[in-house]
């Protein structure tokens, strides 16, 4: 039992239970605090000062940010593929554009 005890503490992730991140990520956690009704029983304060819904408000924070950074790699994707095709339609008209004119060409030249 003592030896499963040893491996089992050795693989587990430690928790990030410090106080509050930076301020700069203030907006982020009262957004998370908001999203998780949390506020019609504690105060913001009160609940990051409690390390279980602080824990909880990180992670949804996190998840939110990574969503977000998600949604726009996703966006930019979607805008770069649709100039990607706007730029193969172009170069294809030329293209096709060129050998009409190639064609049209040979027939005035033959007639």
């Amino acid at each position: 039992m003592q030896r499963h005890d040893r491996l089992a503490s050795q693989k587990q992730i430690a928790l990030d239970l410090g106080p509050m991140v930076s301020t700069a990520n203030e907006s982020a956690l009262r957004a998370a605090y908001v999203r998780l009704e949390l506020s019609r029983f504690l105060s913001f304060e009160q609940a990051m000062s409690d390390a279980a819904y602080a824990i909880g408000i990180r992670n949804l924070a996190d998840a939110i940010a990574r969503r977000e950074s998600a949604e726009r790699i996703a966006d930019i994707f979607a805008n770069d593929q649709a100039n990607y095709r706007l730029q193969f339609t172009q170069a294809f008209r030329a293209e096709l554009r060129a050998v009409i004119s190639a064609q049209e060409q040979e027939v005035a030249d033959a007639s």
